[in-house]
């Protein structure tokens, strides 16, 4: 099957934090096809948004989604210690979109999107896959899954039918820490399902970007 994903990859110039893609061949994850061209309207095939952290290192940051030109800033996330660790703001009307919640005796990833209660629960090895029921599916259960043993923010979103509709890419090169966060057609059939996948995406990469955080700095004291 035709990669959708790879006739949509960006391409790295000097200077951008665009992410090549290292596995094009998706590591056995069959990418989802776009949908079907209905002759008047071809919609979008897939889109791609950019992560980026204002202050990697410091606990309490602030963390931007910005749109495809990597100018435009579509959701700010006020990143910090305590709870809610995270507060996602809408920049088109500065509405509150979710609050994020970790634990400390837990994996469980808590919710509040736009005042509906959700969960993201751990499993599979050393616990790295999370998985939610989603609301704008009809309780479908959704997957983020690592796409590599050795970097499990290496990620992709697969629906009930284990076919993969997005996927994270971690920025590791660039002088801003980050990400690119790709979807595929199903994830942009409407602005609520766009915002879910989003909001769950940036709940699980920064819950394990706090982790090697904490980590880095405890092995450095």
């Amino acid at each position: 099957m035709k990669n959708p994903f790879k006739s949509h990859q960006e391409t790295e110039v000097v200077g951008s934090d665009s992410i090549q893609d290292e596995d094009d061949q998706w590591a056995g994850f069959q990418p989802q096809q776009p949908f079907q061209f209905n002759g008047t309207d071809p919609g979008p095939e897939s889109r791609t948004l950019h992560v980026q952290y204002q202050d990697y290192w410091n606990h309490h940051t602030t963390i931007r989604v910005l749109d495809t030109d990597q100018t435009t800033v579509i959701y700010t996330v006020d990143a910090r210690y305590r709870k809610p660790q995270m507060t996602i703001r809408s920049n088109s009307n500065d509405g509150e979109v979710a609050t994020v919640d970790f634990h400390c005796l837990t994996t469980r990833i808590d919710i509040r999107l736009h005042g509906r209660a959700l969960s993201l629960e751990s499993s599979g090895f050393m616990k790295t896959q999370y998985s939610y029921a989603s609301p704008e599916l009809g309780g479908e259960k959704m997957t983020w899954t690592p796409r590599k043993k050795l970097d499990d923010l290496n990620m992709v979103l697969l629906n009930g039918q284990g076919l993969a509709i997005a996927r994270y890419k971690p920025n590791y090169k660039g002088p801003k820490r980050g990400g690119s966060m790709e979807m595929l057609a199903p994830c942009l059939t409407s602005g609520a399902m766009m915002e879910e996948v989003i909001v769950m995406c940036l709940a699980v990469t920064h819950y394990k970007e706090s982790q090697r955080i904490t980590v880095a700095i405890t092995a450095a004291t």
